[in-house]
């Protein structure tokens, strides 16, 4: 991003490139890319003025953040009326954030073979599709599905060309925003496209407008969470019940438990692979129990040089007392 200087004029801050740390990071700039930097810096204040309301601070507070850095935090109360703010914006550079459950998306880089027919019958649910204007990607919001960023990650491994590291961001541009690169905006944005009911698709090329947007929003509120897509939480005995599956496992707890299709998966505070018999420097392990009551161990781990992406553990019969606390 660019280093930017505020300068005050009749209590309105307007804000100016700093062109001698803008030719250190891209080189001389001659007088029209001058210009045009000039003229984004502008547009970026324009847009500051306007969410001006709603500005804070306070990263951990934030909602939402501005290309330029800012940081804004929009209330419950006043989502509608930001979101109208934000349709008045032509050059949107705004980002959305979300905590540690959210509204399940997919961040597709490819769009070729990815249609609404596939997204119902990889994930059976109702979703809205958004491209790029640049037909570079995709993002498929599924309104109403909450997730934790552990079971997007492996929910979002059913379908090929999906980012996994998009969750661990934990934001993601608007639609109808801007990319904002070290050269300058990208003018492309994600766009409304198409969205299904019951599986059916129901209009192509859609209208951005208020609707729409609350449709999109990524985030929840944890009072906004629907009970029936909640994950299921429950506290776990202190005691570890996985160290039938090894020995490495003794002292595993059990963090989250949560409902994927006809299958449940444990998240666990272990790093322990058995496909690489040691422990991962940050990745954790968690375990899939299928209904034939066998329970099987799965890897975070992506590096390219391993095979744990693709990696399960064969599969190990559950007892009675670990299953009579998960069912």
């Amino acid at each position: 991003m660019y280093r930017i200087l505020p300068i005050v004029v009749s209590k309105t801050s307007f804000v100016l490139p700093n062109v001698q740390s803008l030719n250190s990071r891209v080189g001389n700039l001659d007088r029209m890319s001058f210009i045009y930097i000039l003229l984004m810096n502008l547009s970026l204040n324009w847009i500051n003025r306007l969410m001006n309301h709603w500005a804070t601070n306070d990263l951990n507070k934030a909602t939402h953040l501005l290309m330029n850095r800012g940081k804004l935090y929009v209330p419950q109360n006043e989502y509608e009326s930001f979101l109208e703010t934000y349709l008045k914006i032509k050059e949107k550079y705004i980002v959305e954030r979300f905590g540690n459950i959210f509204n399940f998306f997919l961040d597709i880089d490819t769009i070729d073979e990815i249609t609404s027919e596939v997204i119902w019958n990889t994930f059976k649910r109702d979703s809205i599709c958004l491209q790029c204007t640049e037909r570079k990607g995709l993002h498929v919001i599924f309104p109403g599905f909450i997730v934790s960023k552990d079971e997007a990650k492996i929910l979002a491994q059913r379908l090929k060309g999906a980012d996994l590291g998009v969750y661990s961001g934990k934001s993601l541009r608007m639609p109808g925003s801007w990319k904002m690169t070290p050269k300058g905006p990208e003018k492309r944005s994600y766009e409304p496209l198409w969205f299904t009911r019951k599986g059916e698709k129901i209009h192509y090329s859609l209208d951005l407008n208020k609707e729409m947007l609350k449709q999109c929003r990524i985030s929840v509120d944890s009072y906004s969470v629907p009970s029936s897509v909640c994950p299921i939480d429950k506290v776990i005995s202190k005691d570890s019940q996985l160290s039938f599956i090894h020995p490495a496992y003794a002292d595993t707890k059990i963090t989250r438990i949560a409902r994927l299709g006809n299958c449940i998966i444990l998240n666990t505070n272990s790093r322990f692979c058995q496909n690489i018999q040691q422990e991962h420097k940050s990745n954790l392990v968690y375990f899939v129990l299928s209904q034939d009551k066998k329970i099987k161990q799965k890897c975070f781990c992506r590096c390219a040089h391993r095979t744990c992406s693709t990696y399960n553990s064969p599969k190990i019969s559950v007892g009675l007392r670990l299953l009579d606390s998960l069912t």
